[in-house]
């Protein structure tokens, strides 16, 4: 299984999962955000401008992020847009959001403003961070909608991280952005299975 950095490990696959029946199963937080994750206060939206990506300018973490250009056949593929995140303070948010850029311009994905209503896919997550004795676990989920809010898939997963010497006032404040960054890696990576498999 592949690490993510530093002390962050997966410890379960994302769930290629769809239908009715994945919202309803008992699986502790995972259930809670997916039941419950609509009458939480939702973060600012993932802006990513249509126009450029960002990729790392230099390895490890604290790159700085250089913007390149697209493709110019863009109509070749997928398009996405994220709503707002639910869940997860915004602090938290940004360093999935910026990971986000970067890897959906390394899959080769045209990623629009959230309000284009003209994306093919909307991807809609919910978050949660439970304190364990020893670790932390970021439970995530997304929601994979067409244009006209129908949903067509689940990514689900969780990533662990080591618990901090100190803890945080609140469970997010123990959860490093490289557990985030990995959450936002592995579900685009997951979307692009699951899109490429669609597609056929």
């Amino acid at each position: 299984m592949r690490r993510a950095p530093g002390p962050i490990r997966i410890i379960l696959a994302l769930g290629l999962l769809a239908g009715l029946a994945a919202c309803t199963s008992t699986d502790g937080p995972v259930a809670a955000i997916e039941t419950a994750g609509q009458s939480s206060n939702p973060t600012s939206p993932i802006e990513i401008d249509a126009a450029t990506y960002a990729t790392p300018a230099g390895e490890g973490d604290g790159a700085e992020l250089a913007l390149v250009p697209p493709t110019s056949d863009q109509s070749a593929t997928p398009t996405i847009r994220f709503m707002p995140i639910i869940g997860a303070p915004l602090e938290a948010v940004t360093p999935m959001s910026r990971r986000l850029r970067t890897e959906a311009g390394r899959l080769g994905l045209t990623v629009l403003p959230f309000q284009d209503e003209t994306s093919a896919y909307v991807l809609k997550g919910y978050l949660s961070a439970e304190r364990g004795e020893t670790t932390n676990t970021v439970y995530y989920v997304w929601d994979v909608l067409d244009g006209s809010g129908n949903r067509l898939h689940r990514i689900r997963g969780t990533i662990e991280a080591e618990k901090p010497s100190q803890a945080g006032a609140t469970s997010w404040d123990d959860i490093p952005s490289a557990a985030m960054e990995s959450v936002a890696e592995q579900s685009l990576q997951a979307f692009t299975l699951w899109e490429s498999q669609r597609q056929g």
